[in-house]
């Protein structure tokens, strides 16, 4: 017998690293910041939003991947992710004007590109993870998967070019790529436990008659015999009762006289054996009865018929 069992979160652990090392870039920026004897307020007011939406969104993932959460859960921890264009939408078309910010402030026009190329990769890319989840959240149909993994693989392959292009154009640093690469390798332990997320386990029937071990289980064996005096008890009850049925036994407290008027107990039927007489005996008096040649009935002691007149031997 098969059966089907969820497989291990190895999609959690990548995320879960992803958000480790986010993590451990936000404190090291929060101790350098603090270094020139700055305030926290006015650290989270420069990089607050950025730092939560890059760490809020994948821990709910983390957390949905690793509790094998296979309901609505996970098509909406994978949308969540979208909340990492927030930094992006709230500097560029929220908090200041494009025109203004590139042309009066001169804000580095590659950084405006490779971001823009890097986060519309992004979203296209979470929203077809949205629908490959929502598609395949059963998981009951794996040729179905097969083709919305091959799909999202082209996805995935936008998403990472729009990374590099970010890299080259935006000309990120060090830091930064150590910081997104986690993350983005994620996704791909992610793909496969969205569109594989069960694998088959050959259960061995336990205490059963085709188990190998079934008669080498105590407790097993200790049941068996159980049941084996059980069922043998209730059968010697049937036959006693059917045998009581179709052979009734005298009574055993009948009494009767004898010739002399003596009287003697009979003992218990179930203790007697009844003398059968001999059937020799019998057959030779019922023929002594009956004439050998007319048939007609013989008087006790006669040797001859009185209707034919043949001697009877």
């Amino acid at each position: 017998m098969n059966t089907k069992k969820l497989r291990f979160p190895a999609a959690g652990i990548a995320v879960l690293v992803s958000v480790l090392v986010t993590l451990y870039f936000f404190v090291d920026n929060l101790i350098r910041y603090f270094q020139y004897n700055a305030d926290f307020v006015d650290f989270f007011e420069l990089v607050g939003l950025y730092w939560t939406t890059q760490l809020i969104p994948p821990i709910i993932l983390a957390v949905v991947l690793f509790t094998r959460t296979r309901n609505a859960f996970l098509p909406i921890a994978v949308l969540l992710q979208l909340f990492l264009l927030t930094d992006y939408i709230t500097f560029f078309f929220i908090f200041n004007d494009i025109n203004e910010l590139l042309n009066v402030y001169y804000y580095p026009l590659r950084t405006f590109i490779g971001g823009t190329v890097h986060y519309g990769a992004l979203a296209l890319f979470v929203i077809y993870t949205f629908i490959f989840s929502l598609v395949c959240r059963k998981g009951d149909n794996p040729g179905r998967a097969k083709v919305m993994l091959i799909v999202w693989f082209i996805f995935y392959a936008l998403y990472v070019g729009g990374f590099v292009a970010y890299i080259i154009i935006g000309s990120l640093s060090v830091r930064d790529i150590i910081e997104m690469v986690p993350y983005i390798l994620s996704w791909i332990f992610v793909a496969f436990w969205i569109a594989f997320p069960y694998k088959n386990v050959k259960v061995q029937p336990q205490n059963g008659y085709n188990s190998d071990n079934a008669y080498q289980n105590p407790y097993y064996n200790a049941q068996n015999q159980q049941n084996q005096q059980y069922s043998n008890s209730q059968n010697q009850q049937y036959n006693n009762v059917q045998n009581r049925q179709y052979n009734p036994q005298p009574y055993s407290g009948y009494t009767y006289e004898n010739q002399n008027n003596s009287v003697s107990a009979v003992s218990e039927a179930e203790n007697s054996i009844e003398t059968q007489p001999d059937a020799a005996v019998v057959t030779e008096a019922a023929e002594a009865k009956y004439c050998e040649n007319c048939h007609a009935p013989l008087e006790e002691g006669a040797n001859f018929c009185g209707k034919c007149g043949h001697k009877c031997s």
